[in-house]
């Protein structure tokens, strides 16, 4: 295989060992071998390119493929200033058995150098069109079958080369070396041949975002924008897949990881098209980021919110805050909260856009360009040496609560996603939970302002160590770097005792759905008494069990033995819940069969599991050894929290039988005395 080392792309061409036999075709008679029709193949002058054919293909030349593996040669001139070099070869028949293909080579006189054109491999067919840059200077120009398997005797192919000066003032700029200088006024350039490459550098300094932004009318290319710094990483790309038919509008910015320089990059996506005739217009400007914490954009940069670990002891409740911007698209910045016994607490983040300054239009704008997310991620054991190693974890699962804490997220492989973040240490970084502004359609004509752009999140601290939080724009395709954001950061205990507990009987899911693995779940909950009312005491003299939904999608499981064991009773639930935004609903299952779901009203004190007329009666009928378990939470739908909006129950035997009139409430819906 020979490497066009115009383009630095492989092409499909063999290497030519020796002469070729120079063989042309014509149906004409002569001597040769035929076939029973009188086509024959007959030799043409041409041996190799120390004999080409005598014929000028920049006026149009015809000839044949025949017999399979013939080379034709041709001599080509580009004049100076004539640098663009149009080849059009195709065969006079759509029906030919032939793949007609060319390679142009650069010469030293008989000669055959190297090859610094040719079609790209997939173009074949019968018909090929190209451009390219070669320079001035005489080259070959070589004809045969894509595969050297194929002849054709009856059907000519035509060849043109044209010659044509080359419309890019920037020229040569073909690579990093070549580079034009980036100025302040917008560039003209044209990507006028296959291949063509245009490069551009800036300087950029720590605190700045280099950004480019592309224009092209309708064009038969696929105009593709990229951004790319001084070691080769790509920061940032962009095409027009559509560009036949619209315009193209291509805007790419990034905050710089460091300071030096940076390079834009106009091409033809795949570098297959060219188009000599429509130029494009590039603008690249370099912007001051309010962000003071650059660069931030991993963890082993994270800016930190506390210069010591914070021990957080016992009653604590400390707030930290910092600012920031999403400069650029793809702008991810990290910041991180050493912690000493936090375990059993809280963290609450807000991140909130200062829209202060920006008139209507302008805050819609912003809303529309950029939704504020923030991550919680945690350090899991599984150790790495760069970020790839943690797309995954070294924590197996069937499903997604085996992944419960680390994003509920369980890959295809039989492992927890991972955050494909190396934490400082060593140690891989787990998403725990995300969450996002969600954006409102701008109306129009605009009035007043639109929603305040800022996003919170409450989360469980479930381990020892760092905090570390992920600040971006939702999906990161956009930024705005004059636009500061406040992330306020607040540690607190959780007010709810059971999640304070030495095993906390809080089940977290980063997504709350109604699929909720309940055996699993239940080695988890926190023993609390049956009162037997019957004997007097009576839910109104006894301990009612406290807690909170702390944060997004808390489950908190109870348990407590069967309230008659080995005979029929009655029980009841008296509750009482704070006002606030949680809608509490409470299940009781036996095993994983569901008994009872009750929506316990807000700011209201109740009871449900009565004996009179038209209440539902909690017959403890059947498995009288088996306990009930207790599941608190909000309403699926709402994903509400609220530390300090707690509820309170109780739960009390009232009758040692089944009573008559109350309908039986069970999973054997079997009726009261029907066990």
């Amino acid at each position: 295989m020979l490497r066009d080392t115009a383009f630095g792309r492989n092409l499909l061409i063999p290497a030519f060992l020796g002469a070729s036999l120079g063989i042309a075709c014509n149906s004409s008679d002569g001597n040769g071998d035929g076939d029973d029709d009188g086509a024959i193949c007959q030799r043409d002058p041409s041996t190799g390119p120390e004999e080409p054919i005598d014929g000028d293909p920049s006026m149009g030349v015809e000839g044949f493929v025949c017999p399979s593996g013939d080379e034709d040669w041709y001599l080509a001139s580009v004049p100076d200033g004539s640098e663009l070099l149009s080849v059009e070869l195709s065969s006079s028949s759509n029906r030919s058995p032939i793949e007609p293909t060319y390679a142009v080579w650069s010469r030293n006189g008989s000669e055959a150098i190297d090859v610094v054109a040719a079609p790209h491999p997939d173009d074949v067919g019968n018909a090929l069109s190209d451009t390219h840059c070669v320079g001035a200077g005489d080259y070959f120009v070589e004809v045969r079958d894509q595969g050297d398997n194929a002849q054709d005797r009856r059907n000519p192919y035509r060849l043109q080369t044209v010659a044509s000066p080359q419309p890019d003032q920037n020229e040569p700029n073909a690579s990093r070396e070549e580079a034009t200088a980036a100025s302040m006024d917008p560039i003209e350039g044209y990507v006028a041949c296959t291949g063509d490459e245009d490069w551009f550098v800036a300087d950029v300094a720590v605190g700045e975002v280099i950004q480019a932004r592309l224009r092209m009318d309708p064009t038969g290319i696929v105009p593709r924008l990229r951004i790319e710094a001084a070691d080769g990483e790509q920061l940032a790309a962009a095409s027009n897949e559509s560009a036949v038919n619209d315009p193209t509008d291509l805007l790419l910015s990034r905050v710089v990881p460091e300071a030096g320089r940076y390079y834009v990059i106009v091409s033809d996506e795949g570098d297959r098209r060219s188009d000599r005739e429509t130029p494009y217009s590039l603008e690249i400007a370099t912007l001051t980021d309010l962000d003071g914490n650059e660069p931030n954009d991993n963890a082993r940069d994270a800016t930190p919110l506390a210069n010591a670990p914070v021990d957080c002891g016992s009653g604590w409740s400390m707030t930290f805050e910092e600012q920031g911007t999403i400069g650029s698209a793809g702008d991810p910045d990290w910041f991180v909260l050493p912690t000493s016994g936090c375990t059993g607490g809280l963290v609450e983040v807000e991140v909130r856009m200062r829209t202060e300054g920006l008139s209507d239009a302008d805050a819609w704008e912003l809303q529309r360009k950029v939704q504020s997310a923030v991550a919680l991620v945690r350090e899991h054991g599984t150790s790495c040496s760069e970020d790839i190693d943690c797309r995954s974890l070294n924590l197996s699962c069937e499903d997604e609560w085996d992944c419960e804490g680390y994003f509920n997220a369980c890959l295809p492989e039989g492992q927890c996603a991972g955050a494909t973040m190396c934490l400082p240490g060593g140690q891989c970084g787990a998403n725990q939970v995300q969450r996002n502004y969600r954006a409102a359609g701008v109306p129009d004509p605009i009035r007043g302002r639109p929603p305040e752009n800022s996003v919170t999140l409450t989360a469980p601290l479930l381990a020892e160590g760092p905090v570390y939080l992920r600040v971006t724009d939702f999906q990161s395709d956009d930024g705005d770097p004059s636009v500061l954001y406040t992330v306020t950061v607040r540690i607190r205990q959780d007010p709810d005792p059971g999640d304070r507990a030495a095993i906390p009987n809080n089940l977290y899911a980063n997504i709350l759905t109604d699929e909720i693995p309940v055996s699993e779940s239940q080695s988890r909950a926190i023993s609390i008494p049956i009162h037997d009312c019957t004997a007097g005491d009576c839910c109104n003299g006894g301990t009612w069990e406290t807690g909170s939904i702390g944060y997004e999608n808390d489950l908190d499981w109870f348990t407590f033995d069967h309230p008659c064991s080995g005979s029929d009773c009655l029980f009841r639930v008296v509750y009482e819940t704070d006002a606030g935004p949680v809608d509490h609903l409470m299940f009781i299952y036996q095993d994983e069969d569901l008994w009872v779901s009750r929506e316990l009203e807000t700011g209201t004190s109740g009871s449900f599991g009565g004996t009179g007329a038209g209440d539902s009666c909690i017959y403890a009928y059947f498995r009288h050894n088996d306990p009930y378990y207790v599941l608190m939470r909000d309403q699926a739908d709402e994903r509400e929290s609220a530390p300090d909006q707690q509820y309170r129950f109780c739960i009390e035997k009232i009758t040692n039988s089944c009573v008559a009139p109350c309908m039986d409430f069970g999973p054997m819906n079997g009726g009261c005395g029907q066990p």
